[in-house]
């Protein structure tokens, strides 16, 4: 019973995560003319940054449902991800 209690909090947790980001993904469109974050690996600009002025929290980009571990780079150096949701490549190029 506990179990099914915690896996139930996790869930709810998970839904008011993704609820904020998309709360603060509006407002970043509002202020920025209707304009999507955007992305660029390779200077290092990730989607979430973009959003941390609108939101409470940075930790709403982690997920309770499981514990993270850290990833191993092409060089070798092992670091925990900043976040644990993906988004569709279509809403981070800058685009209305």
């Amino acid at each position: 019973v506990f179990a099914q209690a915690k896996a139930a909090a996790k869930k709810t947790a998970d839904l008011s995560n993704f609820k904020q980001m998309a709360t603060g993904l509006i407002l970043y469109a509002n202020d920025n003319d209707d304009l999507s974050m955007w992305s660029d690996h390779e200077i290092g600009v990730e989607w979430f940054e973009q959003l941390y002025p609108y939101v409470k929290s940075v930790d709403i980009f982690r997920t309770p449902a499981y514990s993270r571990v850290p990833v191993t780079h092409e060089d070798g150096d092992m670091e925990l991800p900043e976040t644990d949701y993906s988004i569709s490549g279509l809403w981070t190029h800058g685009t209305p």
